[in-house]
């Protein structure tokens, strides 16, 4: 395989994260995902063994609350993802909370739209990292609803400049 560009690398990454963000709780895609690029792995550690990792990962059902119309929030192979009522998957490193809260938030969604998904069969250091970045986005997104209404409350309560000074 010839060598790619960190921009490639990027985007792949990001398809790749989306495809299993969307793959989440559907067995029979993610043995489909697994069955066509195992070849281009076999024999080759750690790549095969990371495959297969994230293939069983993704077969897992997602818990997530019965409102499809709010942010589903999880963590697959190693990416934080945001899937939106729209459908549209929104792909960040793991350690990159703060950038997807505000994207959320430039986006218009508030902290009554999201939701943490985590995996029924998720071990307890999953749902710790799956927990640990939704409280971060949760954080981050309080603390820019509070400064945009400390912004709106200021405005309201300032006194009109004169006209012609």
């Amino acid at each position: 395989m010839k060598k790619r560009d960190p921009v490639s690398l990027e985007i792949l990454s990001a398809i790749g994260a989306w495809t299993l963000h969307n793959a989440q709780g559907k067995p029979t895609e993610a043995r489909r995902i697994f069955k066509c690029l195992v070849p281009q792995f076999e024999g080759r550690y750690p790549h095969h063994k990371l495959l297969s990792h994230w293939c069983s990962e993704a077969e897992k059902p997602f818990r997530v609350v019965p409102d499809a119309e709010k942010v589903q929030i999880c963590v697959v192979a190693y990416r934080l993802s945001a899937k939106l009522p729209s459908g549209e998957v929104l792909s960040f490193d793991q350690d990159d909370a703060q950038e997807l809260a505000e994207e959320l938030h430039k986006r218009g969604f508030t902290l009554d739209e999201i939701t943490n998904a985590v995996n029924e069969d998720d071990n307890e250091q999953a749902r710790i990292v799956s927990a640990f970045a939704s409280v971060n986005i949760f954080s981050r997104m309080r603390r820019l609803e509070s400064k945009e209404w400390r912004e709106e409350s200021s405005e309201m309560t300032m006194p009109a400049e004169p006209d012609g000074q």
